[in-house]
């Protein structure tokens, strides 16, 4: 299991994902990830890392992909969990 926690800065543009893998029921960092949004499709695009996320807002859920060197790496589904 993975957890995502999402921030936004005042007056920016990029919006920061931390992932942290969930270990013996432990938060672990695995790092940050810089996205850019578009408002007008409402998707979050990163090439961090030598890698391709593409993410689609809707209501309160993100799913999209990671592409790594070209290839499909995973396919993403998150929900907010209040």
């Amino acid at each position: 299991m993975v957890v995502y926690h999402i921030s936004k800065k005042h007056r920016s543009d990029t919006i920061n994902i931390l992932a942290n893998k969930i270990i013996n029921g432990v938060e672990e960092e695995m790092g940050i990830i810089p996205f850019t949004f578009n408002s007008k499709t409402n998707q979050l695009f990163s090439t961090a890392y030598n890698s391709r996320w593409t993410l689609t807002l809707e209501n309160e859920k993100l799913e999209g992909t990671l592409y790594v060197k070209g290839v499909l790496y995973r396919i993403i589904k998150l929900s907010r969990k209040k």
